[in-house]
């Protein structure tokens, strides 16, 4: 153990000497600060078992909760008796993504202390919560874990089985477009219309007062919408709005699940003809709501599960605006004005152009908000270089006031743009941690069979006497990406370190991205390839 880092704030301590001082030290630092939650790698399973061990092996009196134990075996698994202590890495996700507050709403919700709120996934949350108001009824709770199926007609199971309603995107560029959102839809049509796992059979919905799923399902979506609401009054830099964004994101999750587990078979209730009853009806909101909006005189250029993408010439704010109370008013669903785009570009399929991508577009807003979903801007791997290269990608082309200067003046400044940022690779002025690449391993590395970049990074630093298990994440730069050995393909990076990276790699991921952005323009990513090949690489 060569260092302990505690971070409390935007104080860094690192603590480092022999072995003895370090465990004392951070010791004292745990009781002099008295935090409340312990974050850390893998709390349970390594971090907390191996300082308590290696204090023990070296006759040190380690502790750090908050109340002391006659024994190692006493303290598991409460490590830190006293305190919350949870993984950095919670279920895929690192911790700071819904924080403090977000593990509040989780507890709150469930019912369940934050160690145990912030360790279960969100359809045991769900559990836990049905399971308490059954039980505060005076049911009693069954083992067995949902139905997975009900005997019916085939023609039955075609008509029923269905997912919600996507209408393909038109592939290109949008000039003032809407993009109309039902607000929390499958919630809303759960509560509305009284679809509980109780409530729905073969014969169709009884409907009853007390069923449990709407109950359940009101209390989190109303206080969803108050704070995401609630953020739009303050600055998003602001700590406010941070707090606001991660509890309604964590009620969003817990929100997705009650829908999402309702005719699951890991769901103990779980009905699935309340799922099917569910999606029906959303179906039938999308197609009055496309019916009615078509009427209007707009036209749909993308439609999907709860979204309308659509545009009229010359509509303003205040005409989408309108239109979203009276798709609201026929639908009886809440219908908000999401977006407002000045541009927006819906995507073909990088596999075959010919065919339109769902939830792959990208687009401005009338306030300059850049809009993007199923790009690599949104991908939690794409180095940061990259990311801010397609953001001011995207920028560029949008600078303009109409579809004919974005297709000619906006695309050949993009063009300038991909051909400055190669410049830059070119001549080494990226920094190494903006060319970083950040992996989560999902499993135990001796179960992976491919040999993935992310993989031999973590088997490099395996390699190097660092314990690697599933939830870290790799870290890694590409070094020579053609090279026959995976190993020797990428390097992963330690703290300070500097080497030489594989320029004609993050090249390509450059064209790569500027294609995502520019391939409905005509874009040749072999052609800019071979050229800054080359002009810079060969």
């Amino acid at each position: 153990m060569k260092s302990i880092k505690a971070i409390i704030g935007d104080k860094v301590n690192v603590f480092r000497g022999k072995e003895e001082y370090m465990l004392e030290e951070f010791s004292n630092f745990i009781e002099e600060n008295d935090p409340d939650i312990i974050v850390c790698p893998e709390c349970d399973s390594f971090t907390f078992p191996y300082l308590v061990n290696r204090a023990k092996f070296i006759g040190l009196n380690f502790n750090i909760g908050r109340e002391d134990y006659d024994n190692i075996e006493a303290r598991k698994p409460y490590w830190a008796k006293g305190r919350i202590s949870l993984d950095n890495i919670i279920l895929g996700n690192d911790f700071n993504e819904f924080g403090v507050c977000g593990l509040v709403e989780r507890s709150r919700f469930s019912l369940l202390p934050p160690t145990i709120a912030g360790r279960w996934t969100a359809n045991r949350l769900n559990d836990s919560r049905v399971c308490f108001e059954l039980m505060n009824r005076g049911y009693v709770i069954p083992e067995k874990r949902g139905n997975l199926e009900h005997v019916r007609k085939m023609s039955n199971l075609v008509e029923r089985d269905k997912g919600a309603i996507i209408l393909p995107p038109k592939i290109g560029l949008h000039e003032n477009v809407a993009e109309l959102d039902f607000e929390s839809q499958f919630p809303n049509i759960i509560v509305k219309y009284g679809i509980s796992y109780e409530t729905v059979g073969l014969d169709g919905i009884e409907f009853r007062e007390d069923a449990i799923l709407p109950h359940v399902t009101k209390s989190v979506l109303e206080r969803r919408l108050y704070f995401k609401r609630l953020r739009k009054n303050f600055p998003k830099e602001s700590i406010e709005y941070r707090y606001c964004e991660q509890r309604q994101s964590s009620l969003k999750m817990i929100l997705v699940t009650l829908y999402g587990t309702s005719g699951c078979c890991w769901n103990r209730f779980g009905n699935v003809l309340a799922f099917e009853e569910i999606n029906r009806r959303s179906r039938e909101l999308m197609v009055k709501s496309k019916n009615f909006v078509q009427e209007k005189g707009f036209e749909i250029v993308y439609a999907d599960c709860d979204s309308l993408f659509i545009k009229r010439e010359k509509s303003s704010r205040e005409d989408y605006e309108a239109l979203a109370k009276e798709v609201s008013s026929i639908t009886g669903m809440p219908v908000a004005l999401d977006h407002h785009y000045k541009f927006l570009a819906l995507l073909p399929l990088k596999s075959d152009p010919s065919m339109e991508a769902q939830k792959h577009y990208y687009g401005i807003t009338f306030d300059g908000e850049i809009v993007a979903r199923g790009i690599e801007v949104r991908r939690h791997d794409t180095p940061k270089f990259v990311k801010e290269f397609q953001t001011k990608l995207i920028k560029t082309l949008f600078d303009y006031n109409s579809v004919e200067e974005v297709e000619t003046l906006g695309y050949n400044r993009a063009l300038k743009a991909i051909e400055d940022t190669i410049r830059e690779l070119a001549n080494d002025r990226i920094r190494l941690d903006d060319l970083t690449v950040y992996k989560i391993l999902r499993k135990p590395l001796q179960e992976y069979e491919s040999r993935l970049p992310y993989v031999s990074a973590a088997k490099q630093m395996e390699a190097k006497g660092l314990y690697i298990r599933p939830g870290n994440v790799i870290k890694y730069v590409y070094t020579d990406s053609d090279h026959h050995n995976p190993l020797c393909r990428i390097r992963p990076i330690q703290q300070n370190e500097k080497f030489n990276f594989d320029k004609t790699k993050y090249a390509d991921m450059i064209l790569e991205t500027a294609k995502t952005i520019l391939s409905i323009f005509g874009f040749n990513k072999q052609y800019y390839k071979l050229k800054f090949d080359t002009r810079w690489f060969k």
